[in-house]
């Protein structure tokens, strides 16, 4: 069956800065690693395995680059100034947090840069891209100006793709992407519903989509997105009401360590599987969707629901198996990119053996080693923004962002020559490192920005 629409990944470059700094909220392994040394060679070469393993398939893989860090403009509006060398020791000395910060790789966790609809669903016809604001996390409230640039460069000659600024920077709209976002569609590719996710009522009603919520409040970890963002995300993204839902995360789910809902659910076209303890009122959301996505489709929609009696909470986080990335390759097959985590736990190997059984479209289970970034919280899922275009819409994009052979060569013999193999937090005060961070971010930039042929 041809595809309408052909779903693309997008994921970010590691850059050469990747470190261990503790600074993701509520983020159990972010938390656990904190200031230990980090191989940022390693995880750009893995993060690169990950891309072509998904070219291998047929499936359009693309790419953006590091922003350069450490991040000076950040630094002077905080107050310092002076040389570099200046900056770096100053800030070192008063508050190592705020330079682990400048320094932070997690711009690439691209699933956390925007959120997506795509034209089939909008009422304009249209693809938009709405940046993520990123406000729960110091860190990453930095990226937004950084990826807006990057998006617009990407998209700029693409016909029907617009790409927008993020709600604006407060606590009650507080929004981490596509994350907390999912969306179901026919075989082809077209007719979506959509589901976003929140862990907060902090902010006000619904706006008139569909809410399902039970208003059950944390206990020792607080949520991320709001359910005022969310809303207004939907509206945002110019979606009809009727085709938009909002479900509320649990609190257990939360406080197990699922600060974003790609850590415990995973979707894909017309596929839910999620653990029991995800969602509130989960049997009745899930029926609505259902019902929706069936009058839209006229397909069903498929489910699998983990039960805590096969996998606690704790050993879903463990495992990140709710983070694996779920394609369709070149020959309408289903992939499904697995954690390496997986691979050693009984309950998860179980869960993924009835899942070869229950859908015939899973094709194969691939594991990815990607020990340095799930040491920061961020597994397959995390590291990839799914934007659904049309074959014709893929051409139109720079050659040079698409990950094929030639890329990749490119860029894993620049990050072999020139990547750190070790950073710990004592790295950040010297300015050779600095310098080298900034130089390999901008060799990068300047392979994306080298090819302006369209993609092929």
């Amino acid at each position: 069956m041809e595809r309408e629409f052909v779903e693309i990944n997008i994921d970010g470059m590691i850059g050469p800065s990747h470190h261990f700094g503790g600074l993701g909220v509520e983020n159990k392994a972010s938390e656990l690693n904190r200031a230990q040394a980090s191989n940022p060679r390693n995880a750009a070469l893995q993060g690169l395995a990950k891309m072509e393993l998904l070219h291998s398939y047929g499936i359009p893989q693309f790419y953006l680059p590091p922003p350069s860090r450490p991040a000076w403009g950040w630094l002077e509006s905080l107050g310092f100034s002076g040389t570099k060398a200046s900056v770096l020791r100053d800030c070192y000395r008063e508050n190592l947090t705020l330079l682990s910060a400048a320094y932070s790789s997690a711009f690439m966790w691209t699933a956390n840069a925007a959120s997506v609809s795509c034209s089939s669903d909008t009422r304009s016809g249209r693809v938009k891209i709405k940046l993520a604001n990123l406000n729960s996390n110091l860190h990453r409230s930095i990226e937004e100006s950084d990826r807006l640039p990057h998006f617009k460069e990407m998209f700029k000659a693409v016909t029907g793709v617009d790409v927008l600024r993020g709600l604006c920077s407060s606590r009650p709209l507080s929004d981490e992407g596509a994350a907390n976002l999912m969306r179901f569609c026919s075989q082809v590719g077209s007719r979506g519903v959509y589901v976003f996710v929140y862990g907060s009522e902090r902010g006000g009603n619904s706006d008139g989509v569909r809410n399902y919520l039970q208003g059950e409040v944390t206990r020792r970890r607080q949520p991320r997105q709001t359910l005022m963002a969310s809303a207004l995300l939907a509206r945002s993204l110019d979606l009809d009401p009727e085709d938009c839902f909002l479900v509320q995360q649990t609190g257990a789910a939360i406080d197990a360590g699922v600060f974003h809902n790609d850590v415990i659910a995973t979707s894909h076209e017309s596929l839910i599987l999620f653990h029991e303890m995800a969602f509130h009122n989960s049997e009745a959301s899930l029926a609505a969707i259902k019902s929706r996505f069936f009058e839209k489709t006229g397909q069903e929609l498929e489910s699998h629901m983990v039960a805590s009696s096969d996998l606690s909470l704790d050993e879903a986080v463990d495992t990140y198996l709710f983070n694996s990335q779920i394609c369709t390759d070149s020959q309408g097959g289903w992939r499904m990119f697995v954690p390496e985590n997986c691979r050693h736990s009984e309950a998860v190997q179980a869960i993924l053996g009835r899942l070869r059984s229950q859908f015939p479209r899973l094709c194969s289970i691939d594991y990815c080693s990607l020990a340095e970034s799930l040491r920061n919280g961020g597994g397959p899922a995390c590291l990839r923004l799914r934007v659904s275009l049309t074959p014709s819409q893929i051409h139109q994009i720079p050659g040079g962002m698409r990950i094929n052979n030639s890329t990749l060569s490119k860029l894993r013999k620049l990050v072999e020559a020139e990547y750190p193999e070790k950073v710990e937090p004592s790295d950040f005060v010297n300015p050779d490192f600095a310098e080298q961070c900034e130089r390999i971010s901008l060799q990068i930039a300047r392979l994306w920005h080298a090819n302006s042929n369209v993609s092929r």
